[in-house]
């Protein structure tokens, strides 16, 4: 009758288990996806890197979604007009594993709030300035 000795260094490595019910995500996180945004848009402004930002902003999109849970060739949905509001909104407001849960933290709420709010406000201007400019 042998028992195992209770001072042996252990046969499997207890930090090769990470969490077993877990999903392991890859991509950029939200706070990334933020600095890498705020900087494309420092890029855009200076003459001719500005074109920089059309490889970079879906190359971070695809990672961004790919963080969410969707699959990352979502991402190249940024290219593309009116589709693109959906894709910037999920890579700004959704958190880690966003697809797993359809739940937004409540950053994401205050993001989410933000963002319908600029959009209102950019709808509202592309109405009431032609009809302000008109009246003149």
């Amino acid at each position: 009758m042998t028992s195992a000795n209770p001072y042996a260094a252990p046969t499997t490595n207890p930090s090769a288990v990470v969490n077993p019910g877990r999903r392991i995500y890859g991509g950029l996180r939200r706070g990334k996806y933020a600095l890498y945004l705020l900087g494309m848009m420092v890029i855009a402004f200076i003459p001719f890197l500005g074109l920089i930002t059309l490889i970079l902003s879906p190359i971070a999109a695809w990672h961004r979604m790919k963080n969410v849970g969707y699959h990352p060739a979502l991402g190249l949905l940024i290219l593309v007009p009116i589709a693109n509001l959906w894709a910037a909104l999920i890579c700004l407001a959704a958190q880690t594993g966003y697809r797993d849960s359809r739940k937004l933290d409540t950053t994401g709420k205050v993001i989410l709030g933000i963002f319908i709010g600029l959009i209102v406000l950019v709808i509202a201007a592309a109405i009431i300035i032609p009809n302000l400019l008109a009246n003149r």
